[in-house]
């Protein structure tokens, strides 16, 4: 599994890992560190993805995201949080509140500065 996002790419590799390199001044490459990465770096398993099972990932602008097998989204980097733009320099669970509570993800997609999810009930958000 490859993403393509923006001065930035993500994989999933044969250890179920998730891998990330390129521009990482957001915090994009999900390692705990910003900065220039020229070769794959491990996404960081020790929080929010410990014991995860991957099975699809997504690079955008300045954000990476995961989904893994439990249906379940985890993602780095620059994030919407309200009103106001929030860094996750690890990956952080997607909240699902109000119209997503109970939902899971099927699939996404990463643009410039946008964020979009297909849901459990075949709706897009």
């Amino acid at each position: 599994e490859l993403a393509l996002g923006y001065q930035h790419m993500c994989a999933i590799a044969s250890d179920n890992k998730a891998y990330c390199w390129g521009t990482g001044y957001s915090n994009q490459i999900g390692t705990g560190t910003a900065g220039l990465f020229t070769t794959p770096q491990a996404v960081n398993t020790t929080g929010a993805l410990s014991g995860k099972n991957l099975k699809k990932i997504y690079a955008g602008l300045q954000q990476s995201c995961v989904i893994d097998t439990d249906d379940l989204s985890y993602c780095w980097g620059q994030l919407g949080v309200g009103n106001s733009s929030g860094f996750s320099a690890t990956p952080a669970a997607t909240e699902r509140p109000g119209t997503l509570a109970g939902k899971t993800f099927q699939d996404m997609y990463l643009g410039y500065k946008t964020s979009c999810a297909m849901m459990s009930d075949l709706n897009i958000y």
